[in-house]
């Protein structure tokens, strides 16, 4: 690889996507960034990465749509990548599954496995060995969500996907990872009750929530030569919880 690594990630227009966003920046990576839409918030994150020296092209992407997967399969065809990393998520209505909506349901899946399996397939051609393609997965995946049963298991199907890519692509010198972190304080728990998020923060060993920029250096040294000989594994990022 010459030159200025290149990096895509989904989802990037807040919470752990904008950080990866910029940690990713200040270690010299050019940037694809991708969101449902070039949001205020998408634009402000391709501002402050340029800040810190990084070239950024924005590319709406509904990962829900293969049609929009294709778009920015067509994009960015002509470029080369040392790494995707796939962050972009829907998490869905929160409560007992047999009270969930069927389009919700079917959304979370479309977008969390469906369009991370379809973003992935397009760029594996994209990406020069030594590379490296991060699932984001979630704790959820292996001890469950509260209320959030279908977003689980769809985090849990990355993990399946993550070991099979990882052997499948190990002979050209791709790797492939899932991070899975304990609860991020993102907009999704924000969202919660505060007597909810102390009760919570109370549980957790460390005494504090998973921050974005633990879940940020951890990718960053997996997409690094450091960790080399990591591939079809998941890394927790959980504090001990």
């Amino acid at each position: 690889m010459t030159g200025r690594p290149l990096l895509l990630i989904t989802g990037a227009s807040r919470g752990i996507g904008a950080g990866l966003a910029l940690a990713a920046a200040g270690r010299g990576y050019d940037l694809v960034l991708t969101a449902r839409s070039l949001s205020p918030q998408l634009t402000d994150v391709a501002d402050r990465a340029r800040a810190a020296g990084a070239s950024v092209d924005l590319v709406p992407l509904a990962l829900g749509s293969p049609a929009s997967v294709a778009a920015l399969a067509a994009t960015v065809s002509d470029r080369r990548f040392s790494g995707l990393i796939n962050n972009a998520a829907h998490v869905g209505a929160r409560g007992p599954l047999a009270d969930q909506d069927v389009e919700d349901l079917a959304e979370v899946l479309a977008v969390n496995v469906q369009g991370t399996i379809l973003v992935t397939r397009a760029m594996i051609p994209l990406i020069e060995p030594g590379g490296a393609i991060i699932m984001m997965s979630s704790q959820s995946a292996q001890f469950g969500g509260n209320g959030l049963s279908a977003y689980a298991a769809s985090k849990a199907a990355l993990t399946g996907l993550t070991i099979s890519l990882g052997r499948e692509l190990a002979p050209a010198g791709i790797r492939v990872v899932a991070v899975s972190p304990g609860p991020v304080l993102t907009e999704p728990l924000l969202a919660l009750p505060p007597a909810r998020l102390q009760e919570m923060q109370a549980s957790l060993p460390m005494g504090r929530f998973c921050a974005v920029e633990d879940v940020a250096a951890t990718v960053l040294w997996l997409m690094s030569a450091e960790a080399g000989y990591i591939s079809g594994a998941v890394v927790p990022v959980h504090g001990a919880r």
